[in-house]
């Protein structure tokens, strides 16, 4: 019998940030000496958020939010 356990979400947002050529350059020449994918933004950068949703259960927000969240399996 596989036991279910439940959790509370882990809600992300997706979300267009705008970046420069300068910090996509910048983003590439790091990931290019072994470190992860990354940079910063400005103080006062707004970000517009596609949708959020959780990571473990994969729903929604707006079909997820005040019930419990059973992770989905993953290989």
């Amino acid at each position: 019998m596989i036991e279910t356990q439940m959790r509370e979400h882990d809600w992300h947002a997706a979300a267009f940030v705008p970046v420069s050529g300068e910090q996509i350059r910048n983003m590439l020449s790091a990931t290019a000496s072994g470190q992860p994918p990354a940079f910063e933004l400005p103080a006062g950068t707004e970000i517009d958020p596609l949708a959020v949703s959780c990571r473990r259960c994969m729903r929604l927000f707006s079909d997820a939010a005040g019930e419990p969240c059973l992770p989905v399996p993953m290989p």
